[in-house]
């Protein structure tokens, strides 16, 4: 067996062993048992790459493709945290164990008694289908093995399974379930799909790219059509396309490690065992953004952007992990990328530049330069732009300008922010300026970015002074727009005879996307003028009643009331029988 695979070995012992130790206070040993009867296979491994944060937990597929599979708790405890969504985790259970660890389950299809019925009646008493209730330590104990619910589909999820946690109760930091037995069978090793080479400038500044596929050569290894890449450029950085895939299922799994070697001297490495929920929202500092926004690949930063706050990296001291090249000097680069059984894959090629000159970057179009670290405040004619000091990763060029004219349907010139496709670190404050609006449109008007899809998508909008105020994301183009469309319902079964039937269900919609909670939809309910649970699927975009069996035989009056973020009401009323 090669030194590198022992030494990798007796490192997943040793973290093992550590993790564990976490878990020892007096005589407790946490020793927990599968969350279900049959056995484990993923379809989401820990750490992997999703559109908007790393993969807190593992997801496990049901036994036959179908919901209802009975989920169990790991080990005894009690139930700390019950959370209903009609996205996320959908309908979710914590539960604490001793030893300082939670375990988290999530997307129930139905939680098993008491707490089915603890959550109904608290959704009564508050008359609200979402909550997040966090009971005394003493009103739910839970045994190892304790029935907690049904397997299901609930929340943002596309198909039956459980999505499984554990985490340190104090820090609330997501560790690798796989470190606690919960393994399913993994002789494979990942999958290298790709290259991209980057090219930077003397003082790392990102401009042009090229990607290169990669194909097997057996054991494990790959390779380029051409094994050295040519790159004029005062430096160069790598990126990784790439995933894993266990036995016995299709999926594609997230790697667990990847190391890069610079003439056989590791200058990049990162393994994902651990993370806060903090870090996590921090995957646009890891992945290039601009080719998952334009073709949904994703290619892995092999280097390290200047205000990256992950802390997944290692080896890395002060060095950015970019590749400074000279003329002719052709430089060997090995990258292997391991999953969490130590199934490791490579690859290696050699870089070099062979011109004395270097390819100049295109020209940018921009009017402000901002660096991490800095706070900025940028202005045009009708909008203002406020950058924190921790709102971007790396310098950004940014082109801010404005359309000369205002076009309808819209109440401000279009307000672009742009070069290229850029996610910002934190919200950045916009400020665009209306004119010559009523009280009543004024209080109706949001911030919309044009362009994204079949829907403008609303970031919400707070008046201030004279102009409407949004916090936002990402580059774009962005626009005021009057919101005076009421949001819309559509039955899906509802008839004037509803004998004979257990459910009904409705569809609502609106005019807008929203961009962040508070500007969602809010729905109330009512059964002859008494507030009545519908349980809101936001994905297929359904509220459902369940008839209470206790609904008295006859005529009754049905009412649900649709506001929108900006309180455009909508109504719908009928009679039915039951």
């Amino acid at each position: 067996m090669k030194l590198n695979s022992i030494y990798h070995i007796l490192l997943s012992y040793f973290l093992l062993a550590i993790l564990s130790n976490f878990a020892l206070q007096g005589q407790t040993v946490f020793n927990p048992r599968s969350p279900i009867n049959h056995p484990i296979l993923l379809s989401g491994s820990f750490g992997e790459l999703r559109a908007t944060h790393f993969h807190a937990g593992i997801d496990i597929k049901s036994k036959n493709g179908v919901t209802g599979d009975p989920i169990y708790s790991i080990e005894e405890g009690y139930v700390s945290r019950i959370v209903v969504r009609a996205d996320g985790y959908g309908n979710a259970i914590y539960v604490s164990h001793p030893g300082s660890f939670t375990s988290v389950y999530g997307h129930f299809e139905e939680f098993a008694a008491p707490y089915s019925d603890f959550v109904k009646q608290t959704q009564y008493k508050l008359k609200s289908f979402e909550l997040e209730i966090k009971p005394e330590p003493g009103q739910f104990p839970v045994t190892k093995g304790q029935l907690l619910g049904k397997m299901g589909n609930s929340g943002t999820s596309f198909g039956p399974h459980l999505h499984f946690e554990i985490r340190n109760t104090k820090t609330d930091r997501p560790i690798n379930p796989l470190f606690y037995g919960f393994r399913p069978p993994d002789k494979r090793p990942p999958v290298i799909s790709g290259i991209k080479i980057t090219q930077f400038t003397s003082d790392s500044i990102e401009y042009n790219s090229q990607k290169f596929i990669a194909s097997a050569n057996g054991n494990g290894k790959y390779k380029l059509k051409t094994d050295t890449l040519i790159v004029d450029a005062e430096k160069t950085g790598i990126e990784f396309s790439g995933y894993d895939q266990m036995d016995g299922v299709y999926n594609k799994h997230g790697i667990v490690e990847l190391i890069m070697k610079v003439n056989g001297k590791i200058v990049y490495q990162y393994r994902v065992d651990s993370f806060s929920f903090e870090e996590a929202k921090h995957i646009y500092a890891h992945v290039n953004y601009t080719s998952f926004f334009q073709d949904k690949s994703k290619y892995q930063h092999c280097y390290i952007l200047p205000a990256d706050p992950l802390k997944i990296y290692r080896n890395s001291g002060d060095n950015n992990a970019l590749i400074s090249l000279k003329q002719n000097e052709k430089q060997q680069i090995e990258i292997i990328a391991r999953d969490f059984n130590n199934n490791e894959s490579k690859i290696r090629f050699w870089v070099k530049r062979s011109s004395k000159t270097v390819t100049k970057p295109s020209p940018l179009i921009y009017n402000y330069i901002l660096d991490p670290g800095k706070p900025a405040l940028v202005n045009e004619k009708s909008a203002i732009l406020y950058f924190s000091d921790s709102a971007i990763y790396a310098r950004m060029f940014l082109h801010f300008t404005q359309s000369n004219s205002t076009e309808k349907p819209y109440q401000s010139p279009y307000i672009f922010i742009n070069n290229g496709f850029k996610i910002f670190k934190e919200k950045v404050d916009l400020f665009i300026k209306y004119d010559s609006l009523t009280p009543e449109k004024l209080l109706k008007t949001v911030v919309v970015e044009c362009g994204t899809g079949s829907k403008l998508n609303s970031y919400g909008g707070d008046i201030f002074d004279t102009y409407i105020h949004a916090k936002i994301n990402r580059f774009g183009t962005y626009v005021l727009f009057v919101d005076t469309i009421p949001p819309v319902i559509k039955s899906k079964n509802f008839k004037s005879d509803m004998t004979g039937l257990q459910s009904v269900s409705f569809t609502i919609d609106d005019n807008l996307e929203s961009e962040n909670r508070s500007n969602e939809l809010r729905y109330y309910g009512y059964i002859d003028d008494q507030w009545v649970l519908f349980e809101y699927d936001k994905k297929s975009k359904t509220i459902t009643h369940r008839f209470e069996k206790n609904l008295p035989k006859g005529t009754h009056t049905i009412k649900i009331e649709l506001r929108d973020g900006k309180n455009n009401l909508t109504v719908f009323k009928d009679k039915f029988i039951k």
